[in-house]
């Protein structure tokens, strides 16, 4: 049994970042890796090409599965499901890890047997290299969800090194958008979970010039709150949440500001629905947040029927400054 497997679900990525992602794989200090890369039905012949490439020259440390077209989420639950190693770290196909990452984050597990680490990252671009927030606890009762609720710890499958029988009740949902969300609700609602934090950057993060708010649209963004919905649904579903109102308060009140800037048509929606909250609740909620959340968050909570001119403004603002 290989200790660590590294999967990566692959869907016409070009040669450039995949070979920069598988490399970063194949040259790990730590020894005891396999490399599962999932086809995901790609089309475009440098993919193809690329993938041919590593399988003839790479077979002892890479498996390569190509099946039809089923998306991320669906092309890592095949990966998680043909491997025999004790832990699984997620790569995405354009992203790359640091040459020390795995050897890094078993050295943390091993100091006390953890089903799982959470690593740092960077962002990187063609503006360079961008040093993330760091990730880290709330500290309290019911650390971990309450961590996962306020955003301190990845909503993403990545930079984490999990155990992989953390997955053995895992439903990997078909969410084009935000299918990451949902798994990590389940797998930080699981009972008795014992989770360190490295505090050393081993994933890269490739931000595509393309990959920000222009290009999403409003059909992703309505997916995107499905899976968000539906990873609240996961905790209510499994935890005690009678401590929780406040950071689940803050949970809907980040993802609508998110809507608002992404001039999302359910924004309403979720404005209604965190109105329903106690005014306390919702009160020690919004201390969390920064000057001008709270100003935008006041205003629309005591007149919704502002929220349309806003996301106008917003609008005007975000042409010019993109212009």
């Amino acid at each position: 049994m290989n200790k660590v497997a590294i999967i990566i679900p692959v869907y016409n990525t070009s040669k450039i970042l995949l070979s920069k992602s598988i490399d970063s794989c194949i040259h790990q200090t730590f020894p005891n890796i396999k490399i599962i890369i999932v086809n995901d039905g790609s089309t475009k012949s440098e993919t193809i090409e690329t993938l041919k490439f590593y399988s003839d020259n790479y077979s002892s440390q890479i498996i390569i599965y190509n099946i039809n077209n089923k998306g991320a989420s669906l092309a890592r639950k095949h990966g998680v499901e043909n491997c025999n190693s004790e832990f699984i770290l997620f790569l995405d196909a354009d992203d790359f890890i640091e040459k020390n990452a795995v050897e890094r984050l078993i050295n943390q597990q091993r100091l006390k047997n953890f089903d799982m680490v959470i690593g740092q990252f960077n962002i990187v671009s063609n503006n360079g290299i961008q040093v993330a927030k760091k990730f880290e606890f709330i500290s309290g009762n019911q650390s971990i969800i309450k961590s996962f609720l306020k955003g301190t710890i990845p909503i993403t499958l990545w930079p984490n090194l999990y155990r992989k029988s953390l997955f053995d009740n895992i439903q990997f949902y078909d969410f084009p958008v935000g299918e990451d969300l949902v798994i990590n609700a389940q797998i930080f609602t699981q009972k008795d979970l014992n989770i360190a934090i490295l505090n050393d950057t081993i994933y890269n993060y490739y931000r595509h010039d393309d990959s920000l708010t222009k290009n999403i649209t409003q059909e992703k963004t309505n997916l995107g709150y499905l899976a968000y919905q539906k990873s609240l649904e996961i905790i209510y579903d499994n935890i005690d949440i009678s401590n929780l109102k406040i950071e689940i308060c803050i949970s809907k009140l980040n993802t609508l500001y998110a809507l608002i800037i992404l001039n999302s048509n359910i924004s309403q929606q979720l404005l209604l629905d965190i109105k329903k909250d106690k005014p306390n609740i919702i009160k020690l909620a919004i201390k969390e947040f920064t000057l001008s959340k709270k100003a935008l968050f006041f205003v629309i909570l005591k007149l919704p029927i502002l929220l349309p001119t806003i996301k106008f403004f917003i609008n005007i603002l975000k042409y010019f400054k993109s212009n």
